[in-house]
């Protein structure tokens, strides 16, 4: 609609109804793109069901109860056990008034090492379980049958989150699965009521000899130190190691009628944060009160004159040990991290972690960088050339061709031995120096070191927790709690030490003693040596038959629909925005669809949005204004409409090629219309230390750009990152088609939070200067300033660390770039590191940067102010 019309439209409407001029002129100016919309969705849906009409994997699926099993062909025994289970566990949780009334989707998943259960709420009720067995010292190591110790406590997490009443009831009706106050609470609670319940329900607690160690030396004074994850002594899981008996302990005094009643409340809260006033309300005291009055009912002993480290892995020569928070020496960064590594020749530290994906890969520290090795689910690597992978779930030793020699040591597998039969998992191998390789083994809940020598040898049979081992020379020597508390102890099973709590990690003559407030190390002695193990034969379960399942073919459509609509805000430098949106996935992944609108206040505008994917393929559509005014050009003010078709292979993931569409309008009262098509082809690597991506696109009328950026990251406690970001336009270019623009707001309109094309430039307005070529770079360098590790009693922030950052952009936007058109902004920031409602890792920024350099034609002053909440873009 051109602006003439629109201005005859107002006048018309004026005339013959007064009342109605007064109605938002958008709800007309959005009826024509609603209509395009419908069709271009309409083809969208048409291509997805083509899409789908295969399947990838051979996945099938039971129903038992309501819960909707999914898994892949082969795992029949794991899933017959868990859906056998079920009904018992549905009743006793409804009897325990956490019923659940809606579908639940478990997933057993082959792509899930990390020992948890993950359980979402939205777009559609689900479990997942990772079919990876727990490694030793993991969540569930002890238990027969970890797989339904998960089922179990995903449940109950689901029974806890649906627990919902006043406010968020109605909101829960009106918009669906997006608030449950339940799900905002410190694990402690969630970890220790599960845990309570799965006790009642077997019978018996899954028992953790490490954690009950770990526990009985001292107990925190600061709550705080139990509600988060500190990067200090007791450590990252202390809401577990503290959390369970401590609500096992208010179990005793107020019954499970006392802690339901805390969750009902907490369920019918409108401010979840907050928890202290709800227990008064449920116990008569705050949860600080009970807190000291449960440390208080246990020996409490004061650590001021005993203190260690908090380690999880070493080596001891070179001393080099690591934690969830890093290795020291070395990268202070934050991963879950195996307790087994090696030190190879060059000096870098191997150590299993799991990404983000809760997939274990192999990383490499080296001086300054690191690098994870892109062969996912393999861990525990030892010296020698040795870890553990799978299949399915079943472990295997393997023997690696590490290429030592490269920026980015490589992986190579070159033999796979298979777990004896019945064994879970393995964990922490080693080898000594006739290649034999001795490992912790789980049968059935019980650990127990065996030796492979080219045939696999039981070495011990206790009902006890074997684990750590060691070669000192060919003499044996591994960890157990046989006398009650962890010592080490040679393969006769006779102790050579006496450490007060525990004694775990033998090497090399040195190992960890616990103390009250952390490990220290210690030497040990083989007064005893054993020229040769003594070898027990294999206890091993007899093969069970596998129940009739009746599975039927596994349908995306019971999952993808999504169970929700949330509202949505976008709140930027220059703009407000409100709407709402949706979306879904199928517990595969593969197939998934989205929608949403937002109206923006200040350019009186909807944005609208939908898409779908099918395994490799995606299409999507989306209609958004754009509007800036550069210092250099006439600015861009527009109405936009895209459809975007794409393919992006999983065996791929850095590779994307696209198909698009733009058409475009003016937004108000200038500029162009037309339609332009072009194909793009993008490439995406990141990595531990550097991160590149390079886009191609060629346009229907002869126009053609290319662009990219590449940033890398270096150093420890004192660390660097540098970027580089550039562009080009080939076939002449206007206003918004074909630009590149440097400045320093990159937040801008509804689905364009961070433009390939809007070069940041600190120190700058934003959008200050537009050309058909760019380049900014910039470098950054961050001291550490504080360790600080404190919270305060249940408030939900959590302060880890402080670091002063100091920073340097410059950039190039013109059409004859020379030194004279060079921008140059410097400055200083804050950078908090921090946990916002127990366990949501976040950062907040505040800063100043000024204009250092610029070109005559420019007259911008500083400073400029920087603020940031949440994750660096």
């Amino acid at each position: 609609m051109k602006p003439g019309h629109i201005l005859y439209a107002r006048r018309r409407v004026k005339e013959k109804a007064g009342i109605l001029h007064r109605v938002s002129p958008f709800l007309r100016k959005t009826s024509s793109a609603l209509m395009q919309a419908s069709v271009q969705c309409l083809f969208m849906g048409m291509l997805f069901m083509f899409l789908s009409g295969t399947d990838a994997y051979a996945l099938e699926s039971i129903e038992r109860e309501g819960i909707i099993f999914i898994y892949e062909i082969g795992n029949e025994d794991i899933i017959s056990r868990m859906a056998a289970q079920t009904p018992s566990m549905l009743s006793f949780l409804n009897d325990m008034g956490l019923g659940i009334d809606r579908r639940i989707h478990v997933v057993l998943d082959d792509s899930l090492d990390a020992p948890e259960v993950m359980v979402h709420m939205i777009p559609h009720s689900e479990i997942r379980i990772p079919l990876k067995a727990p490694g030793i010292l993991e969540q569930g190591y002890t238990a027969e049958d970890p797989w339904t110790y998960f089922l179990f406590k995903g449940l109950c997490l689901h029974g806890i989150y649906s627990m919902r009443s006043k406010i968020p009831g109605i909101v829960h009706k009106a918009f669906g699965e997006i608030i449950s106050p339940n799900l905002i609470m410190p694990q402690w609670l969630s970890e220790g009521s599960c845990a309570l319940l799965h006790a009642i329900y077997t019978g018996n607690p899954i028992e953790d000899p490490m954690n009950e160690a770990l526990y009985s030396t001292y107990i925190p004074q600061d709550m705080a130190q139990v509600s988060n994850h500190p990067g200090k002594w007791p450590g990252h899981f202390s809401y577990r190691i503290y959390g369970i008996p401590f609500i096992s302990w208010l179990y005793e005094r107020y019954g499970w009628n006392g802690i339901y009643y805390f969750l009902q409340v907490h369920g019918g809260g409108i401010i979840p944060i907050e928890i202290d006033l709800k227990a008064k309300k449920a116990f008569g005291r705050s949860w600080v009160d009970l807190w000291n009055e449960f440390r208080q009912d246990r020996q409490s002993i004061d650590p001021a004159d005993d203190s260690g480290q908090l380690i999880l892995g070493y080596i001891p020569e070179p001393f080099v040990y690591w934690n969830v928070s890093g290795i020291t020496p070395g990268a202070k960064r934050v991963r879950q991290r195996s307790r087994y590594g090696s030190m190879d020749s060059s000096g870098r530290l191997w150590v299993s972690e799991y990404d983000v994906s809760g997939i274990s890969r192999i990383a490499v520290y080296g001086k300054g960088v690191s690098s994870d090795q892109p062969r996912p689910h393999i861990w525990d690597p030892g010296s020698g050339g040795i870890a553990v992978t799978r299949k399915g779930s079943r472990p295997y030793l393997v023997f690696l061709d590490l290429n030592e020699a490269m920026l980015e040591p490589g992986i190579v597998i070159k033999e796979m031995i298979p777990a004896p039969p019945g064994v879970l998992q393995l964990s922490g191998p080693v080898m000594n120096s006739r290649g034999h390789v001795a490992v912790a083994a789980n049968t059935l809940g019980n650990w127990d070191i065996w030796v492979y020598d080219t045939a696999w040898h039981r070495i011990t049979s206790t009902e006890s927790v074997e684990m750590d081992p060691c070669w000192d020379g060919d003499s044996l020597v591994f960890s157990s709690n046989i006398t009650g508390t962890f010592q080490i102890h040679l393969s006769d099973m006779s102790s050579i030490t006496r450490c007060g709590y525990a004694g775990v990690l033998p090497r090399n003559g040195f190992f960890l003693c616990l103390k009250n407030q952390g490990w220290d190390v210690k030497r040990y002695k083989t007064e005893k040596v054993l020229s040769e193990y003594e070898e027990h034969e294999p206890n091993t379960p007899t093969d069970t038959e596998t129940p009739d399942l009746e599975p039927t073919p596994y349908s995306l459509w019971k999952s993808i629909p999504p169970n929700f609509i949330a509202p949505d805000l976008y709140i930027g430098v220059s703009d407000t925005q409100l709407g709402v949106n949706t979306w879904g996935r199928d517990v595969t992944g593969m197939y998934r669809a989205n929608a949403g609108l937002r109206y923006s206040f200040k350019l009186d505008y909807i944005s609208l949005q939908a898409g779908a994917g099918a395994k490799d393929f995606g299409v999507g559509f989306t209609r958004y204004p754009i509007s800036y005014k550069p210092e250099n050009t006439t600015g861009t003010e527009e109405s936009r409409t895209e459809l975007r078709l794409f393919f992006k292979p999983k065996d791929i993931p850095f590779f994307e090629i696209s198909l698009n569409r733009l058409g475009y309008e003016p937004l108000k009262h200038f500029g162009d219309e037309d339609v332009e098509f072009w194909g793009s082809i993008t490439l995406n690597k990141r990595g531990s230390f550097a991160s590149a991506g390079i886009t191609a696109e060629a346009y229907s009328r002869g126009r053609k750009s290319l662009f990219g950026s590449i940033r890398f990251i270096f150093g420890s406690d004192i660390y660097s990152t540098v970027h580089i970001q550039a562009g080009k336009t080939w076939g002449g270019y206007k206003s918004g088609h074909g630009s590149f623009r440097v400045g320093g707001d990159t937040g801008e309109g509804y689905f364009t939070q961070r433009p390939s094309r809007l070069f940041a430039l600190r120190g700058f307005s934003s959008n200050i200067l537009e050309a058909d070529k760019a380049l900014a770079s910039g470098m950054e360098v961050y001291f550490p300033l504080a360790n600080i590790q404190k919270g305060y009693k249940t408030l939900p922030l959590f302060l880890h660390r402080v670091y002063l950052g100091t920073f340097v952009d410059v950039g190039f936007c013109s059409k004859n770039i020379t030194f004279n058109d060079r921008l140059m902004g410097a400055g200083v920031e804050l950078v908090t590191s921090m946990e916002i409602a127990w366990g949501n890792l976040s950062s907040f920024r505040t800063g100043i940067a000024w204009p250092i350099k610029q070109p005559t034609y420019l007259h911008e002053h500083g400073p400029v102010f920087i603020i940031q909440v949440g994750r660096p873009l």
